[in-house]
């Protein structure tokens, strides 16, 4: 099957981005990212694409940004929320990093992954034919911390569907805008590992079409309902 058929929205949508995707992928196709330094960057494949070398098994080191914001309520003087979340060079554990402006206060984690998985196939490709791809953040406070109680990022996933499981489970999940690079990356692995079942035409019953069931139109009764029984009583 032509895989820019299949994928027909998420190749248009992202055929730009995949010449910057490339400077990620064979980066970040490795699964010992922790053997991985900034100046061991392999060179970028030259078709714009991971081709075949993707491997089934990726690992994303990835940045995970917190805004604390002050809010006008009676019950709290601020609030937490992930604002981004990007492709990263930072292998764990993690760590964080602070910045104050415009009266927020940023939290920049450094050494927090992504695992992407064939498994979630299904996942990567709602997120990628929706309107808005984007990165779910499942995270916690840290209550041990007390006063200086802060979020940590504690799972980041590209999928749809592992983050409604997470929701269904109680977690705290939000999401951030998906960057380019990782648009593309991620279509190009959803590509080679996921095919999404073809759509079914459904003919609809028209009751005015010339040979048209009239058991399509029927009232459907229960079985020992009186009009099933011919209308008799008893």
């Amino acid at each position: 099957m032509n895989v820019d058929f299949r994928f027909s929205r998420v190749t248009q949508r992202h055929i730009a981005a995949r010449h910057v995707a490339t400077r990620y992928s064979a980066r970040f196709a490795a699964v010992n990212i922790s053997e991985l330094s900034p100046n061991e960057i392999p060179a970028p494949n030259h078709d714009g694409a991971w081709g075949a070398n993707i491997p089934a098994k990726v690992v994303w080191p990835v940045e995970v940004v917190f805004r604390k914001r002050p809010v006008a309520s009676r019950w709290a003087d601020f609030e937490w929320e992930p604002v981004e979340a990007i492709m990263s060079q930072i292998a764990p554990p993690l760590r964080c990093e602070t910045e104050v402006r415009d009266e927020c206060t940023y939290w920049r984690w450094f050494g927090a992954l992504m695992d992407l998985h064939p498994s979630e196939g299904e996942g990567y490709w709602l997120n990628l034919t929706s309107d808005a791809p984007c990165v779910f953040v499942m995270w916690r406070i840290d209550d041990d911390a007390g006063d200086g109680a802060v979020p940590i990022p504690a799972v980041v996933t590209a999928s749809y569907n592992e983050a409604g499981r997470m929701l269904d489970a109680g977690d705290r999940v939000d999401r951030v805008p998906m960057p380019e690079p990782m648009q593309g990356a991620l279509a190009e692995y959803t590509m080679k590992f996921y095919t999404p079942e073809k759509r079914r035409k459904v003919r609809r019953n028209d009751p005015f079409r010339q040979g048209a069931s009239d058991s399509a139109n029927a009232l459907i009764v229960p079985p020992d309902s009186p009009a099933a029984r011919g209308g008799q009583r008893g």
